[in-house]
């Protein structure tokens, strides 16, 4: 049986392989590196918000998101693994809205939650703070 270090170390390695996936725009990657009924969810207080579920959800969910930004951008830094199964990330994201041209750019806080060596949820916040936090109570529920 692997350590914990070990774990958390596979799970930061399964993150970082779907944000590259992501940047080539590999979804097959992505997909490949995820459950069947892997999950997006964000919050009320951000665009595109609700839960969005398996290759379908995932597909609707990013399709509405770029369907206002033109060269959607985004960097992993920070990377934190969280107990067995949680990954947390600052992303800068950064693009220029379609029609308007306005460059955007923000951080934003990502929760992975990986499982068996695949992505299980990925979840949206506002800030790293509020990711970490998210990350450590579903830890903490998921603890026997």
């Amino acid at each position: 049986m692997s350590s914990l270090r070990e774990r958390q170390g596979q799970n930061v390695a399964v993150v970082t392989r779907v944000v590259a996936a992501f940047q080539q725009g590999d979804l097959d990657e992505i997909f490949g590196l995820a459950h069947p009924d892997f999950e997006v969810f964000l919050p009320p207080n951000l665009a595109n918000a609700g839960r969005y579920v398996g290759q379908q959800g995932f597909t609707t969910w990013l399709n509405q998101w770029l369907e206002a930004w033109e060269g959607f951008t985004v960097e992993l830094s920070e990377v934190e693994p969280v107990g067995e199964r949680h990954v947390v990330a600052n992303m800068h994201q950064s693009a220029r809205g379609k029609g308007s041209g306005v460059a955007v750019e923000m951080e934003i806080g990502y929760v992975w939650d990986v499982r068996d060596g695949r992505l299980a949820a990925m979840h949206l916040y506002t800030s790293r703070d509020e990711a970490m936090g998210v990350a450590e109570q579903r830890e903490r529920e998921a603890s026997p």
